[in-house]
Order: C-alpha cells, then structure tokens, then sequence
C-alpha cells in the first residue's frame, strides 16, 4: 500500500496516562489537539483506522495504520474526506459517514475516495457492515425514524424507517448475524407529552422491525449496543440527571427484558456516562467511560457479572475494538491506545497485576470440559460449584485439592442444554480468592 503523506505520526509512550502503575493500554497514538477522535476501526492485526468528532458535535479527518499502529499517517487528502465514522469491509474497500446525508466510498485502500450521495439528508453518524455488501448508517438529528441501508456493498442506499413517528431518531445498531439485528431510537410523542426509549429488533435481515422493548419518560441517552449472540447483548450510556450517571444494562433473551448492571472498584474518575462496550466471547468484555476529568476501562471475564477498573486515562474512553481477549485498541480524544494483555485484571490501588488462573476447554461444550491452569500457578482449600442460569446448584466439591480441580473433567451431559455458571473459591498466597466464568452446554 502505498501512500503520500502529508503528515506522520509516530507512536508515543507516555508514562503518565493511567493511574496504576501497570499499563495494560498504552498510547500509540497522540494527535495533540489535532482533532478529536471517538471511534476506531481494525480490520485485522494490521490496518487499522481512526476518526471522530461526533461526541463534540463535529467531524473529522481520519488516521490510519498498516502496522498495527507502530505508526500512524494522516490521511494525505484530509481537508476532503472528513467524517464522523470509518468502516472497512476488507483491505481495499471502505466508507466514512459523511455530512448532508454523503457517504465517502474507497476501493483502493483509502488511496482515493468517492462521494456518494444518500436519498438522507442529515449528517450520518455510525457505521455498521454486515459483510462486503449490506450495511447500515444512522442519521442525525430530525430524522424521522429512518436509517439508511445497502445491499449492494455501499453504490445504493435506501431510506428505511424503523419508527413510524416522524418524531424519532435512531442512535445505535448492531447485527449479530445476518438476520438478527438490534437498534436503538428515541420517539417523542408531543400529543400526550410522552417520551420513550427504544430498542427494536429485526430476524430477516431489516425486512421488518419489531419493537422489543419500550422504557418511558426515561430518557436515556445511549450511546452504544453490542450483542455477543442473538439472545445476549449489552447497551451503555447515561441517565438525564442535575450530575449525569452511567447506564449498564444487559439482556439474556434478545432484548425484551434488561437488567441494569454496576461498574465496581476505587477509582479516580467515576463514570458519569458509559460510552462504549466490547465482548470478544461470552466471558470477557470491556466498557469505556467519562468522568469528570478523564476517563476509564472497566474489565469483566465473567460475562458481565461483575466490572472493575482496569485502568484510568486522562480523557474519555469512547470507543473500543478488540481482536481477541487479549489485543486490541481504544480511542478517546487525543489519543489511541493499544494493548496486547487485555484479559489482566489489575487492582488500581494495590497496584498488582494477575492473570485469570482458571482456564475451562472446550467453552460451549458438548458433554464434558475439563479446568486447566496457567503454568505456574497453585492454590488450596478449593471449593467449586456449577449453577444453572435460575442459580440452582447442580454440583458442589468442597474442601477439594488443586489436582482434583484440574485433572478431572466435568461432565455435564446428564444436563439439559443451556447456560451455566462455574464459581471456584480457593486459597492462594495466604488469600480467599474466587473465580467465575460462564459456561454454554450446547
């Protein structure tokens, strides 16, 4: 790939980003006042992009990357092609949500890039591919209801409308398969002076749109969604109050019910509003937050049973990426930032690092898994029990010995096909600790 650079960006490590003395993300990238970047975007280990403006009411340019982020380019015709959002379906091909209802569409690698315009005639806001041909965009504000959609790899958009109120606007989607899509809108009925938060749902594709569930009066701002599988997803943003609070929620049947979930640990920065969520399997996830003067990630690996600080950042987190547990990229203001442990937990105020000691293969699993261990590692005085998802135990070893936990396998075919939750209490460098992870018996 080959590109004439107007301006380079070489990665910077600063050692002042976070609050704990471990960086489990480090910057890679420093635009300093440059622009405001909100969203990010990897293709694979390799290319990568970034770009933003949304959540400061603007646009702007993008940077990119071939190297996994050693360096970063601006992109050499940056007056021209300034967004809001970034999408690539493959090395070559790729679009930036534009204004005035224009998308901007590459098919040499960013090289150059063509305008398209939309039958929209606000600003397009997010992005999201299902696969080379069929795509989504959300629109601005005074949208009615509707969002733009592609089946022919971004040459023709469609307007499709999701509300029936012209008095609505779509914020997020997601698409956990081709069939099975989520969004979320807002509708405001001035006749009844009635407001509601929604979050609607398609099984064929975007054919048609079902509404799952309604919260009203609420209000609430969301500012991301992301589904795991078509039953299980998440969606974060803030509560409208005097002093903004973060909303967690998460649902297990696709939708029709959410449950409100607690970001936990001592922190600097508490979160005022959660702006973004990532899940790179069923276990282990990420969230992104504002505080007051900074920032956050929050890490679980129990599927979202529980979140605690994995590090702290002078400025808002809004948006990550992962490739795998363990790398990937966030993006927030002047900075990108980059990890490749991203499945530590780190403890912010004793300042130590460890990894998750309990490894469960295979996960789903058919009839039996066994629990392995990270080399290295021993502990005592174990307890371990497997639940059901109504909490109804289903096995329970107590006072049992390191190598009973780990050279026995579990056999769960006796056991109807579902979710279940494995929880291990043991004895390790003179401290009660626990470990929880959530197991599918397909």
């Amino acid at each position: 790939m080959k590109h004439k650079c107007l301006f380079f960006l070489a990665h910077i490590f600063t050692s002042a980003i976070s609050y704990a003395q471990y960086e489990i993300w480090e910057t890679q990238l420093d635009v300093d006042n440059y622009t405001h970047l909100d969203r990010i975007f990897f293709l694979d280990e390799n290319y990568g992009w970034a770009i933003g403006g949304n959540t400061i009411g603007s646009a702007g340019p993008y940077f990119f990357t071939s190297d996994g982020g050693k360096n970063w380019y601006l992109d050499p015709n940056f007056w021209d092609n300034w967004g809001t959002d970034i999408a690539f379906v493959n090395q070559y091909t790729g679009f930036i949500a534009g204004g005035n209802g224009t998308l901007l569409k590459t098919i040499d690698s960013g090289q150059s890039w063509m305008p398209i315009q939309t039958p929209a005639t606000q600003n397009l806001i997010k992005l999201f591919f299902v696969d080379e041909n069929n795509g989504w965009a959300t629109l601005g504000q005074y949208s009615e209801g509707n969002i733009l959609h592609t089946i022919d790899g971004g040459d023709n958009w469609q307007l499709e409308k999701i509300f029936t109120s012209d008095y609505s606007i779509i914020e997020e989607v997601y698409f956990a398969n081709y069939f099975t899509g989520y969004c979320t809108g807002v509708i405001w009925d001035y006749l009844n002076n009635n407001t509601y938060n929604s979050v609607m749902n398609t099984q064929n594709g975007g054919v048609y749109w079902d509404t799952s569930f309604l919260w009203q009066n609420t209000l609430y701002e969301i500012n991301a969604i992301f589904f795991n599988d078509p039953l299980n997803g998440w969606l974060v943003g803030s509560k409208p109050t005097s002093t903004s609070i973060y909303i967690v929620m998460n649902t297990s049947d696709g939708g029709a019910n959410w449950t409100e979930q607690t970001l936990e640990g001592n922190f600097n920065q508490p979160p005022t509003q959660a702006n973004c969520v990532y899940f790179a399997d069923d276990t282990t996830g990420w969230i992104g937050t504002s505080g007051a003067d900074g920032g956050a990630i929050y890490f679980t690996n129990n599927g979202g049973q529980s979140w605690q600080v994995q590090q702290e950042f002078p400025q808002a987190v809004y948006d990550i990426q992962m490739l795998n547990r363990d790398t990937g990229w966030a993006v927030g203001g002047d900075f990108v930032y980059h990890t490749t442990n991203g499945s530590f937990v780190t403890n912010v105020i004793e300042n130590y690092v460890e990894k998750e000691p309990f490894i469960i293969m295979p996960n789903p699993v058919t009839n039996a898994f066994c629990i392995e261990t990270n080399s290295g590692f021993f502990c005592e005085n174990c307890h371990l029990e497997i639940t059901n998802i109504t909490g109804n135990s289903i096995l329970q070893l107590n006072n049992i010995s390191f190598e009973a936990i780990t050279h026995n396998p579990i056999d769960l075919s006796n056991f109807p096909a579902g979710i279940y939750f494995v929880a291990i209490r043991y004895k390790a460098n003179h401290q009660i600790r626990s470990f929880n992870q959530k197991i599918i018996k397909q």
